[in-house]
């Protein structure tokens, strides 16, 4: 056969796969893409926050429609001597009922999906909900001050005001106190760092010396015939 290019397209046995037959993750993929495809769910996978804008789904309450219903008491019989012909009406009232029952069993999984998928979908909308609000928890409080005109005389009749007054006066002393706190901790630990930095350059100072006079003391000794392992050991090198 010629050669051809290869189709994107998917085919139709791909298309009409037995959902039985996905992986969970291929479940969540597909529930997703359903999901984003309607437009009531669309927001609700999308990563924007949701508003108010958006109500919450209602639930869908189904009943069964008005289909024949199967002889229940047909199952109850006991059975007993009867003639071949007895036997095939039987049968065929047996075969009759059971197939109403097949129906109505079809209907009520259609009916229970459809309430699952409801489910789902409220369950996506309460989560996106718990995040707004979430959100709104985490935002910071009001930061509103009590705006006095000191240019001005000033009668208070309330005592809430001369409360919040003070209050106002005490809120502020102590962002005022834990200002200064933290600056004071970090000059101090600047200034323990600049000494550590200072007295550590004087260490490696020191060693540096000690180990020029280790080197000349050796050479000297190795002069007047000391071995080299009867030499002094060399200074040890100071840790950090």
């Amino acid at each position: 056969t010629p050669p051809s290019t290869p189709s994107l397209r998917r085919s139709a046995s791909c298309l009409e796969a037995d959902p039985a037959l996905f992986t969970p993750s291929k479940h969540i993929r597909t529930l997703y893409a359903a999901i984003s495809s309607t437009s009531s769910g669309s927001c609700l996978v999308a990563k924007a926050k949701l508003t108010s804008a958006t109500p919450i789904t209602a639930p869908v309450l189904k009943t069964l429609p008005p289909i024949p219903q199967p002889d229940w008491s047909l199952a109850k019989q006991t059975p007993a001597h009867q003639t071949n012909q007895e036997l095939q009406h039987k049968n065929a009232r047996l075969h009759t009922h059971l197939k109403q029952a097949s129906v109505i069993n079809q209907v009520q999984g259609s009916v229970i999906e459809g309430a699952h998928a409801t489910m789902v979908i409220q369950n996506l909308h309460l989560l996106k909900l718990n995040s707004a609000l979430h959100g709104k928890e985490k935002e910071q409080g009001s930061n509103h001050t009590l705006v006095i005109d000191s240019s001005k005389g000033q009668v208070f009749s309330s005592a809430a005001v001369l409360e919040g007054l003070w209050a106002q006066e005490e809120r502020k002393q102590t962002e005022e106190a834990q200002k200064k706190a933290k600056a004071d901790l970090w000059a101090a630990k600047k200034e323990a760092q600049t000494k550590l930095d200072a007295e550590w350059v004087r260490i490696k100072a020191d060693h540096k010396k000690n180990i020029a006079e280790w080197k000349l003391t050796c050479a000297n000794l190795q002069r007047d015939g000391i071995s080299k392992k009867n030499l002094p050991k060399a200074p040890t090198r100071p840790q950090k």
